[in-house]
């Protein structure tokens, strides 16, 4: 699982009873919130702002979270590209399959 899933799956846990609540709290599936929890479903910068609400992340959290998800999924956010220290700090903790962490 990567940070993203991590992160995500312990703010669920923290703020509603399970998925299915979290699902209709930020207006998708728990098919939708399932497969994206498993890595089989992408999630979009809109829709991630939209549940940085709804779990009430601060400003600093949201841009966290939303910058995690970007990486998680091979994107680099590119306010990130031209601050070397913000995206190592940003990769720290991302895993390759079963190695070390980088």
């Amino acid at each position: 699982m990567t940070p993203f899933h991590t992160t995500l799956r312990l703010l669920i846990k923290t703020r509603f009873k399970n998925q299915t609540e979290f699902a209709a709290a930020v207006g998708n599936s728990q098919t939708y919130i399932s497969r994206l929890m498993r890595g089989m479903q992408p999630v979009e910068y809109k829709t991630l702002l939209r549940w940085a609400r709804v779990l009430r992340l601060t400003p600093a959290l949201t841009h966290e979270f939303v910058d995690t998800a970007m990486i998680t999924r091979g994107e680099i956010p590119k306010d990130l590209l031209s601050e070397p220290d913000r995206l190592l700090e940003a990769f720290k903790g991302l895993r390759r399959g079963d190695q070390e962490r980088c």
